[in-house]
């Protein structure tokens, strides 16, 4: 071959190596291209959608926040932007309804003090815009939330639940009856004579295990008293209205519907101390004694103590033991306050 011949070809070969390169690189740098701006889209469709630039969140609705004796409560507010999560160790923000363009978020507060709380809300959108809501909320005493809530019965809630709420405001249906529940004198619940010991099946081992100890510290105990029906609530209440007067019964006796005894997991309790009577005198006998000390070890709380009357609404009652469990009576012994108190607060019942 040629000199000249032999020049051409290489001339050629190397145009086409060229052209095989040049297509390569620009193949290689479109898709890169197409990639990047595909994660580019990804991410901004994942953003929220944001109605302006510096314009904070605005408000649609918000609820009344009501006074509660509890340390925690919670409202709802809507707003017009979509927030982006909360960092604050006092309220915590979620999400609960999307709907054309209106965002509502459940709004829980925490770590409330008794008395008056002002604090603000910072609603924040995914651009940094703030809105900064303040709020006041009052936790009441249950003494100050019974005077400021409106003179209305409710029902109680959950009446099966073994930590439900029935005083003076919460009562229980007049046909409800603890489906489980037994007389606990066929387990050994030692019974004064013409009482009962009535209770749910919960009850009867705890309680036949404080009266067993009881008895072995040389303590007589018997029971009289359990669950007591609506009709017996009823009898008991007329009672103490012929003895002390209609106004003046309902702090020494229930209403029909509004008894712990209505529950089912809750006792009198009578010695021979003091001839089986029921009087204040009743804390100064052993068994009174030895109850205040060790019936939180088996669930048991007094339900009215002595100088609560302004809370509980009733007389002190150092015979009354109800049921709650090991672990709320310990709690309710270790904040030195009343299961009232206590039961408002974990039930988080609000004041109006």
């Amino acid at each position: 071959m040629r000199r000249d011949d032999i020049a051409t070809v290489l001339m050629i070969a190397m145009v086409w190596i060229l052209s095989l390169s040049i297509g390569y690189l620009y193949q290689t740098l479109v898709i890169s291209s197409r990639s990047t701006s595909a994660q580019t889209s990804d991410a901004v469709s994942a953003l929220p959608v944001q109605t302006g630039d510096n314009q904070p969140p605005r408000i649609l609705g918000i609820d009344e926040v009501q006074p509660v004796v509890s340390t925690s409560a919670s409202f709802k507010i809507a707003t017009d932007e979509e927030l982006s999560p909360a960092d604050s160790d006092g309220y915590s923000l979620e999400l609960i309804e999307e709907d054309s363009g209106q965002y509502t978020y459940l709004v829980k507060l925490d770590n409330l003090a008794p008395g008056q709380n002002r604090m603000a809300i910072s609603l924040s959108d995914y651009t940094g815009n703030v809105n900064q809501h303040q709020l006041s909320i009052d936790r009441l005493a249950v003494p100050e939330c019974w005077d400021g809530r409106p003179r209305t019965i409710a029902s109680a809630v959950f009446p099966h639940a073994i930590d439900t709420v029935v005083d003076k405001y919460y009562k229980l249906d007049s046909s409800y009856y603890p489906a489980d529940l037994v007389n606990g004198a066929y387990s050994g619940i030692p019974v004064y004579h013409g009482g009962s010991a009535y209770v749910r099946v919960p009850v009867v081992q705890p309680l036949k295990q404080m009266l067993s100890d009881a008895r072995a510290a040389g303590i007589s105990v018997y029971v009289s008293s359990g669950f007591r029906s609506y009709a017996a609530q009823g009898r008991a209440h007329n009672y103490w209205t012929g003895l002390v007067g209609g106004g003046a019964a309902n702090y020494f006796a229930a209403l029909p519907g509004h008894s712990e005894h209505h529950l089912g997991t809750t006792v009198d309790l009578l010695t021979s101390e003091n001839g089986y009577t029921i009087s204040e005198a009743y804390e100064n006998t052993r068994l009174g004694r030895w109850l205040q000390e060790n019936a939180h070890k088996y669930g048991f709380v007094m339900s009215y103590p002595k100088g609560k009357e302004a809370i509980t609404g009733y007389k002190y009652e150092p015979w009354h033991w109800r049921y709650l469990g090991i672990d709320h009576a310990s709690r309710i012994r270790e904040l030195g306050i009343t299961p009232t108190e206590y039961l408002y607060s974990i039930n988080k019942l609000a004041c109006n």
